[in-house]
């Protein structure tokens, strides 16, 4: 039985027109400003005009004397070697005219010196973000430009190229954008995808500027390609499934949004998703089948609903463990009852739309009048649209339902404008990174099959716990206190590479993702990401997964775009 808990809480987010689609997993840089904690509230300079303009152009503070105060990276190089630095926790900036003024004095700050390049770069890009914001869009064209300048005799540091420079390309992207030069923009994502293709951050650039039915180069749509990694994305797609009808399409995304395998279920939840299932089941003509799951749930409920402790007998004092044991007995019988009830709700929702599919004309009036009182938006919207079926050719037109919930684009503003939406633009950005934080592997270079990372182990920050949790299920979480989730994530997607190569798979289905972000003494102290990832053949899908081949991600496609990264030989200073 499926855990589909998300669907209720979206279909009431939608129903009052409200929608935020940034997922959980944020990279760990643009963040809300009340959950945003660290260097900005740590620091005793935090309410100096140096360290405010540091703070309102890029959202970390002003470097001091040997940090860059992003990545807590110091310059000196014996500092550096053997230790690790957290990454700095972002406040996120609010794009405008302030904030080109702050960017344009932190810039100006002597203490930005030749040792803080990289940070530089990253004030640039910023203040790109904020000209942009405000229309002047010269202005920023001309402060990318100024990055690129910086970053050129960086053009053999691959760590710097992955980060800023492809900051550098979705902030010019965004500029091209504005200005109108959609090809240079489109030019600018294919060169971002290129570099990052599984940093969720940066893949959600695409949708941002082009849509989320434009397609990538291998015909996906962006909305998918997403939906492979993000599980909001997909929670998404299966409420707008629900909505416009789609009852097969949803039934098709079953196996990503949920993990079947677990064995905690609370039964008022169960009791809802299992209804979900069993009423779009009956809409496609599978009536048997939601009427065992019906039944099936049912059973469930009752075997997990107690009856009550028997009261005392008169005079007799009850002692504390049993009194917290009738609590608990108590508790669980009222959740199952309610349950109970909810899951008859939804037998109720499948009568009232046999009734409707069967209905005689002179039925229209009172079947229409119980459908409307029917508070599931995407329930009310299907039994209408059932209903016009019935009508003569003369009656009105069944109502239009909700367009699509997939998020919109952002808006890029005209000149003179400053409604650019700065969260879903700043959390595309990746940030800088350092070799000495970065995970290092090694390899003994191509084995007996010609595979050319032979013997490949992590020397530092890569090594992840996992463990089977279902009978095709493999759980990974990598922890580390050094890099963004966005790298830790690919060492996750590199190790279950790797182990599904070794049993024989040619792919991977993620069919659940969370990131966790630590944090100690108000610091950022580091992330755990965790996949539930199951290995499959590409040739011989399984069925639940043959409906939504698009995504399974290929072992090939992840090991040959991050091996030559993470499996370099170089020496890291």
């Amino acid at each position: 039985m499926a855990s589909l808990v998300v669907l209720s809480s979206i279909g009431t987010a939608h129903a009052s027109g409200h929608f935020v689609y940034i997922p959980v997993y944020t990279g760990g840089y643009a963040v809300n400003p009340e959950h945003a904690v660290g260097n900005a509230e740590a620091s005793k300079d935090a309410d100096t005009p140096e360290f405010k303009a540091f703070l309102g152009c890029d959202g970390f503070g002003r470097v001091t004397g040997d940090s860059d105060e992003v990545n807590r990276l110091y310059v000196s190089t014996w500092l550096t070697k053997g230790s690790h630095f957290n990454l700095r926790y972002q406040t996120q900036p609010k794009l405008g005219a302030e904030g080109v003024a702050a960017c344009t004095r932190a810039l100006a700050d002597p203490a930005l010196d030749e040792r803080f390049a990289t940070r530089r770069v990253q004030l640039l890009l910023y203040r790109a973000l904020h000209q942009i914001n405000v229309g002047d869009i010269d202005a920023a064209q001309a402060d990318v430009d100024a990055a690129n300048a910086l970053l050129k005799p960086l053009a053999g540091d691959t760590v710097v190229q992955r980060a800023l420079g492809v900051d550098a390309r979705i902030v010019g992207a965004y500029a091209a954008f504005a200005n109108d030069d959609k090809a240079a923009s489109a030019e600018l994502v294919r060169q971002v995808l290129a570099a990052r293709p599984f940093a969720i951050q940066a893949i959600y650039l695409a949708p941002a500027l082009q849509g989320w039915m434009a397609k990538d180069g291998d015909g996906l749509t962006w909305q998918k390609r997403l939906a492979r990694q993000v599980p909001q994305v997909r929670q998404s797609m299966a409420f707008e499934a629900l909505v416009m009808g789609r009852f097969a399409d949803f039934n098709a995304l079953l196996p990503l949004l949920s993990d079947d395998y677990l064995t905690n279920r609370d039964i008022k939840t169960l009791a809802e998703n299992d209804g979900i299932r069993a009423y779009t089941w009956a809409a496609v003509g599978r009536q048997a089948e939601a009427d065992a799951l019906i039944a099936q749930a049912r059973a469930y409920i009752a075997a997990h609903t107690p009856e009550l402790m028997p009261s005392a007998a008169d005079g007799v004092k009850e002692g504390r463990k049993q009194a917290d044991e009738r609590a608990r007995i108590l508790e669980q019988r009222i959740a199952g009852q309610a349950a109970a009830i909810g899951l008859n709700k939804w037998a109720d929702r499948i009568a009232l739309r046999g009734r409707i599919a069967r209905a005689g004309l002179d039925e229209f009036g009172t079947l229409n009048a119980q459908a409307m009182t029917e508070t599931q938006i995407w329930v009310r919207f299907d039994y209408q649209r059932l209903l016009a079926t019935r009508l003569p050719k003369a009656a009105p037109p069944t109502p239009v339902p909700p367009t699509p919930v997939a998020p919109p684009p952002i808006q890029i503003p005209a000149a003179g404008t400053t409604d650019l939406q700065d969260t879903n633009v700043l959390h595309t950005m990746l940030h800088a990174e350092s070799w000495g934080l970065i995970p290092q592997g090694r390899t003994s270079g191509p084995d007996a099959t010609g595979f050319p990372w032979g013997g490949f182990k992590w020397i530092n920050g890569g090594s992840c716990n996992h463990s089977d949790i279902g009978p095709t299920t493999r759980m990974y979480t990598c922890t580390n206190d050094s890099n963004a989730p966005d790298v830790i994530g690919e060492t996750v997607l590199i190790n279950a590479a790797l182990d599904a190569r070794k049993a024989g798979k040619t792919g991977l289905v993620i069919r659940n993702q969370r990131t966790t972000r630590h944090v100690y003494q108000g610091l950022n102290n580091g992330y755990d990401v965790t996949m539930h990832i199951d290995f499959v053949d590409r040739a011989a899908l399984p069925e639940a997964f043959k409906p939504i081949d698009w995504a399974v991600i290929g072992v090939d496609e992840v090991l040959t775009a991050l091996m030559p990264f993470y499996a370099r030989p170089e020496t890291r200073s």
